[in-house]
């Protein structure tokens, strides 16, 4: 299930995007757990030549179908690897992302002070990656 929130107010606006996911375990245990998170919680600023947002976000730079080519700020979540939507993977990153505008042209500029790495299955997990080693 996914809750979004927008508010806005002149120049300010208000984005919230929650999920609430009940996730199959593993094969073992057939009992669902039932996640709570936020996908995105930032608000927006809209100057003139500047667009500020501050808060947990997704960043993403082109696209490609298929694969994650250019989306390297925002972590993935890869625990029901193929079984979700490529847009449900991302998780969002807390960032400042600052927008300037230039005529035609817009510089960004990203501070994000931790990092955060993609989430991968667990051992036991259907989607935790199997090696063979070939002789």
């Amino acid at each position: 299930m996914r809750i979004n929130f927008i508010k806005s107010v002149e120049s300010v606006r208000l984005y919230s995007e929650i999920d609430l996911i009940n996730r199959y375990a593993g094969f073992d245990d057939t009992s669902p757990s039932a996640e709570f998170r936020y996908r995105e919680l930032y608000f927006d600023w809209y100057l003139d030549n500047y667009d500020i947002r501050v808060g947990k976000q997704n960043i993403i730079w082109g696209r490609a179908d298929g694969g994650f080519i250019t989306d390297i700020l925002t972590p993935v979540d890869l625990r029901e690897f193929l079984t979700q939507d490529p847009e449900d993977l991302r998780t969002g990153v807390s960032a400042i992302n600052v927008t300037r505008y230039s005529g035609s042209n817009s510089f960004q500029f990203i501070f994000n002070p931790t990092f955060q790495q993609d989430i991968f299955p667990e051992p036991g997990s259907r989607w935790f990656p199997i090696f063979f080693l070939i002789f």
